[in-house]
């Protein structure tokens, strides 16, 4: 019974997952473009307060290494 649940489960996230993936549009990012970064180790419950904002940046775009993976660089570190 577990199996059947754990399957249907995954059935379920595969799905909204492709549904996700369907509408989500690309973003075209190239050397020299600005971007804010999430910050992941803030995001549970309990590490961050209400209004606390968790995104840093802004970044710069030095190097693209492949799909959707990128070095960036500090735009302070620049100055």
């Amino acid at each position: 019974m577990r199996d059947k649940v754990l399957h249907q489960n995954q059935a379920y996230q595969d799905k909204i997952k492709a549904t996700f993936d369907r509408h989500a549009k690309g973003r075209d990012i190239q050397v020299g473009d600005y971007v804010i970064k999430w910050d992941a180790r803030r995001e549970g419950k309990g590490q961050h307060k209400n209004f606390d904002n968790l995104w840093l940046g802004p970044f710069v775009v030095t190097h693209v290494v492949g799909n959707k993976t990128y070095h960036i660089s500090n735009t302070e570190d620049e100055q």
